[in-house]
């Protein structure tokens, strides 16, 4: 397994990756850790790295959110747990900027569609309830990940679908 810091620098990573977005502040060391380690192996074994958010616990908040920046803009895509009874501000900025500014599929699971945010309904590519199905998508999907733009753009008109759908209604 292999979970590259955010802080790591661009050489360090010799295979498109993943950011790895998910509560920290409000959740316990399993809930942080186990799904990231999971995350990472499945990518690892599908030749994708993983960048993890973890350990810039007493930073200053300008260094974490300048890191975590840097490392989303180096990732191709994001994974993103959006588990209901755990608020976080910084994954939800995170999904924002990777789907909204870099065009950046983001993957996110931890709840049904139908439950989630409008804002994570909007930024997502796919929402999954568990992480394995996550996985599974990357994997039966890999050959797309090579262009990230594309499945933002399919993303868009399923979403503008969708749009009209409900407008229709």
């Amino acid at each position: 397994m292999m979970i590259r810091p955010a802080r790591a620098k661009a050489a360090d990573f010799d295979r498109p990756s993943f950011y790895l977005a998910g509560p920290i502040e409000n959740a316990n060391a399993l809930q942080k850790e186990a799904w990231r380690e999971q995350a990472a192996d499945w990518l690892h074994v599908l030749g994708f790295d993983a960048i993890s958010p973890l350990g810039m616990e007493g930073w200053q908040p300008a260094a974490i959110i300048g890191t975590d920046l840097q490392a989303i803009q180096r990732a191709m895509a994001m994974i993103a747990w959006v588990p209901p009874e755990i608020v976080s501000v910084g994954t939800a900025m995170g999904i924002w900027y990777a789907s909204q500014q870099l065009h950046k599929p983001v993957l996110v699971w931890g709840q049904q569609r139908e439950e989630a945010n409008p804002w994570v309904r909007h930024c997502a590519y796919i929402i999954h309830v568990r992480l394995e199905e996550t996985l599974e998508f990357i994997a039966s999907y890999k050959w797309q990940f090579q262009d990230p733009l594309a499945l933002f753009a399919e993303s868009r008109e399923c979403l503008r679908k969708d749009a009209e759908i409900s407008a229709d209604a």
